[in-house]
């Protein structure tokens, strides 16, 4: 009974395969010619994550304490080549959003090609107007390459044929951050130097004194142990190391209560002096210290900007080339794979 049943399984299976086939085959053989579509979907998303990782990155880079020190010529360097950067990254985003809108547009397949078409050339004229742009297709490169997407057949010949158009921003990108990481380098070392002009010297003075404060410190301990023990061997150890608290005093063995005094009120005299000049240079000291953290924040945030930026331009180069490879509706299939399957589950 068992292999009765499974055999009549199988011829059904069979026959509503055969079925299929033939109903499939009714449907005209155009069905399984493959065609192509653009999904403009994952580009769409990709260009927003770029445009929003760019935008984000790069924002972060702000200085508010070294302001005023950020006029130097690598500085304006680092600036203009990272103005360079944002155009191309505008440009890239116009064309995507166009991309976008023409997919959408419902446009007879032409005439999406020809809008195409259109807005290279009005992105070409822009192009040409810098000179710096530092794209390396030729001109006549750039015309045949407009002239092949206005005569595709569809959206995706356009996006096929505009591609070397889209690799080519895509290494102009990649050259600007390559040169931006180089030149963030210089600016950060320019700025350390106008710091150092400015609050250097106060840091130095600052230190210093601050070396002085815990020398007499240590005297004034010296003192106060010699209050307590009345040993002359303290006071002698004083003498040899700090003499210019002594001048005018009698030897150590001679010395009277009110010659440890005054010595005493030396080192405090002393103490409250360097307190004095150090605080003076309070502000000089606080505002090197805040600057340079400024400077080493921004420049490992510009740096890490550099290469998300770096990635994101990479990923919607890639999402490009997918993008003018199309879709294939309908999916593909093989009808001897799906019958031996449909077998196969019953078996």
């Amino acid at each position: 009974m068992r292999s009765i049943r499974t055999r009549g399984i199988v011829a059904w299976t069979l026959l509503a395969a055969i079925v299929c086939a033939v109903a499939l085959s009714t449907a005209g053989c155009s069905y399984f010619v493959p065609s192509t579509k653009a999904n403009v979907a994952p580009f769409a998303d990709q260009t927003i994550a770029m445009t929003g990782e760019v935008d984000t990155s790069l924002a972060q880079g702000r200085i508010v304490y070294t302001r005023h020190l950020a006029t130097g010529p690598e500085v304006m360097r680092y600036r203009a080549l990272l103005k360079e950067f944002q155009d191309v990254v505008k440009g890239i985003v116009a064309y995507s959003f166009q991309v976008v809108t023409v997919a959408e547009s419902g446009l007879p397949d032409t005439l999406k090609a020809a809008e195409m078409a259109k807005f290279l050339d009005g992105l070409r004229d822009r192009v040409e107007e810098h000179p710096s742009a530092r794209f390396s297709l030729s001109e006549a490169s750039i015309d045949t390459i407009i002239v092949n997407v206005r005569h595709a057949d569809d959206l995706v010949g356009a996006l096929r044929g505009a591609q070397p158009l889209a690799d080519d921003a895509g290494h102009a990108a990649m050259a600007i951050i390559d040169e931006l990481q180089e030149a963030l380098d210089a600016a950060q070392n320019e700025m350390m130097d106008a710091i150092n002009t400015r609050h250097g010297a106060m840091l130095t003075y600052s230190d210093s004194f601050k070396r002085q404060q815990g020398v007499v410190l240590g005297g004034l301990t010296a003192i106060d142990d010699y209050w307590k023990n009345r040993d002359r061997a303290t006071l002698a150890a004083l003498r040899d190391s700090l003499p210019y608290f002594f001048e005018g005093m009698p030897p150590t063995s001679q010395m009277t209560t009110g010659n440890v005094v005054e010595v005493e009120e030396r080192l405090y005299g002393r103490l409250e002096k360097m307190d004095r000049l150090r605080q003076s240079m309070a502000w000089d000291v606080e505002m090197y210290y805040k600057q340079v953290t400024e400077i080493d924040t921004v420049a490992e945030t510009s740096l890490k900007a550099l290469r998300i930026s770096r990635l994101a331009i990479h990923m919607w180069t890639k999402t490009h080339r997918k993008l003018s490879a199309g879709i294939t509706t309908p999916a593909m299939f093989d009808m001897f794979e799906i019958t031996k399957s449909l077998v196969g589950s019953v078996l």
